[in-house]
C-alpha cells in the first residue's frame, strides 16, 4: 500500500513539473505554462474596463507563448491601476487630461515570489475625466514592449530557480494573491 501511494505522489510531481519545463544542456524551457490573469478590485473604474483590460492581458499571456487560464494557477499577472492624475485644460471648450498607472505583476504564487514586475504609464484626453481614464486605459496594447520584457525577465527568473530547486515541487490549491501587497 506504501508503495502504491508513492509511485501515485510519483506520478502527480512528475505531471505537474513535465508540462512546466524541459531541461536541455543546463537550461530550462518553458513549454506549458499555465498563467492566470486575476483582476483586483477597484473603485474608480468600472467592470467593463476592467475586464476588457484583462481580455488584453490574456491576449498578451498568449503572444507571449505561455497558456492562458481562468482556473486556478501557480503563475498569475496581477494588474494594479493607479488613477495618477486628473487635470483640466484651459482650453474652449474645457478637456481633461488622464494619467494613468498600471503595474503588473508576474508571480509564482506558490512560492511567494514577485518574478517580475512592470510599469506602465498612459495618457488621454477626453470631454469628461472618466472618457480620459477609458481611453487611457483602452491605450494599452498586448504587444506592449515592457509586457514582453515582464514575462522575459518573469520566465528568466523562474527558470533559475527552477535548475537550483528542482526538487522542490508543489501543487498549487488555490489562487490568492493578496500576498503581494502585504510584501511592501
Amino acid at each position: 500500500m506504501k508503495i502504491l501511494n508513492t509511485l501515485r505522489i510519483l506520478l502527480l510531481a512528475m505531471t505537474v513539473v513535465l508540462p512546466l519545463c524541459a531541461k536541455a544542456q543546463d537550461k530550462v524551457e518553458f513549454v506549458n505554462l499555465k498563467v492566470k490573469v486575476q483582476m483586483p478590485e477597484h473603485e474608480e473604474i468600472s467592470e467593463s474596463l476592467l475586464s476588457s483590460l484583462q481580455d488584453k492581458l490574456y491576449e498578451a499571456v498568449s503572444l507571449n507563448a505561455l497558456g492562458s487560464t481562468d482556473n486556478d494557477s501557480r503563475f498569475v499577472v496581477l494588474p494594479v491601476v493607479n488613477v495618477v492624475s486628473k487635470n483640466v485644460t484651459s482650453s474652449i471648450p474645457s478637456q481633461f487630461v488622464a494619467e494613468v498607472e498600471i503595474v503588473l505583476y508576474f508571480v509564482d504564487n506558490n512560492t511567494k515570489t514577485i518574478l517580475s514586475q512592470v510599469v506602465i504609464v498612459k495618457k488621454a484626453m477626453d470631454d469628461s475625466e472618466s472618457k480620459a481614464v477609458a481611453k487611457a486605459l483602452k491605450s494599452l496594447q498586448a504587444r506592449d514592449k515592457k509586457i514582453k520584457r515582464l514575462f522575459d525577465k518573469g520566465k528568466e527568473n523562474l527558470a533559475n530557480y527552477f535548475a537550483s530547486h528542482a526538487d522542490e515541487v508543489e501543487v498549487v490549491e488555490e489562487t490568492n494573491t493578496d500576498w503581494v501587497f502585504e510584501s511592501k
